[in-house]
């Protein structure tokens, strides 16, 4: 349970920085923001329904990580530096060489999915929910 722990302190912290960019006016970071929240909102509760198989909910659990690395990177927030399990890696217990590879390799990663969306700006995939039928109940909701 620890990534539904995560994953609720995710979502409250991005409320309170989506409530700023709706006050601020940015529309673009705003609905930004609102699809990878609805995402991560849907990954928790099919995490808590215990209802996937094993290799779905790895699966999931996997995106929802990255979804999270993602989203914090371009809201300027910290990134977390987890191990090859997606588990948080503990600063005291783990060797500062380690951690800074850890974070340099994620850090990298993300920078590539941020250039890739630059350079298509009809890529909607972060935007998209982890569940193809959600993005469209979204999409109908907006007009």
């Amino acid at each position: 349970m620890p990534l539904v722990q995560e994953l609720t302190t995710t979502l409250r912290e991005w409320g309170v920085i989506w409530h700023q960019l709706y006050l601020s006016g940015n529309k673009a970071m705003f609905y930004h923001v609102r699809d990878m929240t609805y995402s991560l909102i849907e990954g928790r509760s099919q995490i808590l329904s215990g209802t996937l198989p094993k290799d779905e909910l790895t699966e999931l659990k996997s995106k929802v990580i990255a979804k999270i690395d993602y989203g914090n990177r371009i809201l300027g927030l910290d990134l977390v530096v987890r191990d090859e399990n997606g588990n948080v890696q503990d600063p005291d217990l783990t060797s500062t060489i380690s951690l800074f590879k850890a974070h340099e390799a994620v850090s990298r990663g993300i920078n590539e999915r941020i250039q890739e969306e630059k350079q298509d700006p009809t890529n909607t995939s972060q935007g998209s929910s982890l569940n193809p039928f959600t993005r469209a109940a979204h999409k109908s909701n907006l007009g």
